[in-house]
């Protein structure tokens, strides 16, 4: 295995893309954000299915057959032309890791936040069923959060935000599932909102020895957006200067 490609709709996938580089400095990476399309939760089903049609066709030119999908949105969708007409393409879908570190943990309640096509699909909920059937599953769909993010809004907005979809688990000291790449990068908000336990999908990805290798160290970001909007975000909320380039799929 060499370059991995680490794809998400916006700003939360490069969480994952940069902690990879962190653990693992020698492993080649292309991270692609689909800036021009988000928030990619709100749209509907067919529309995603075209983008990310293309958009892993732009990976399958470059030669990247390990893809992973730090978008829970994306991970959701069956993206069976994908699988067809690419066979060589391996997709990493993060739903299954970031559900399994409940595994054994007998939660009787959890909260999963998510966008509103991830909730609609249920993805989190089904696998919760299966590893823990007992846990009762609170499903959230968090509708504007992941834009709010991307806009790097005040904390006044962010707590309207909360406000406005969970008012009810306030302080309840429930174990949440963060089922968006973006919400980890508010997981200090979530946390003082919800007192509970966060979970995300940095960690379990990271511990996917398999996925990873020894190469250039080579890391390279592409946003279909506007280019110095991502550089700044990055800059703000992970304090790292990275070079982005913009690309047009």
């Amino acid at each position: 295995m060499s370059r991995i490609g680490v794809f998400d709709s916006g700003l939360g996938g490069y969480s994952i893309a940069y902690a990879i580089f962190k653990q693992y400095p020698l492993q080649d990476i292309v991270f692609l954000a689909d800036q021009i399309n988000v928030p990619y939760g709100n749209k509907e089903e067919n529309e995603l299915e075209d983008i990310l049609y293309s958009r892993m066709s732009w990976f399958n030119r470059q030669g990247i057959c390990d893809v992973i999908l730090a978008c829970n949105t994306s991970s959701v969708l069956k993206l069976e032309r994908v699988l067809k007409d690419f066979p060589n393409m391996r997709l990493h879908r993060i739903i299954d890791l970031t559900v399994d570190q409940i595994k054994g943990q007998n939660l009787h309640e959890v909260i999963v936040l998510a966008t509103k096509v991830t909730v609609e699909s249920h993805a989190y909920q089904k696998r919760i069923n299966v590893i823990s059937p007992k846990t009762k599953v609170f499903e959230i769909a968090l509708v504007d959060l992941a834009k709010l993010i991307e806009d790097l809004v005040d904390d006044h907005q962010l707590d309207l935000e909360l406000d406005r979809h969970l008012s009810g688990f306030k302080h309840r000291k429930l174990p949440f599932i963060m089922g968006c790449t973006h919400y980890p990068l508010i997981e200090a908000k979530l946390n003082d909102y919800l007192k509970g336990k966060g979970y995300s999908s940095i960690r379990p990805i990271l511990d996917r020895n398999d996925l990873f290798s020894v190469g250039s160290g080579n890391f390279v970001c592409y946003t279909t957006g506007n280019s110095d909007r991502l550089k700044r975000q990055i800059a703000v909320l992970f304090k790292h200067k990275q070079a982005i380039l913009h690309i047009d799929i």
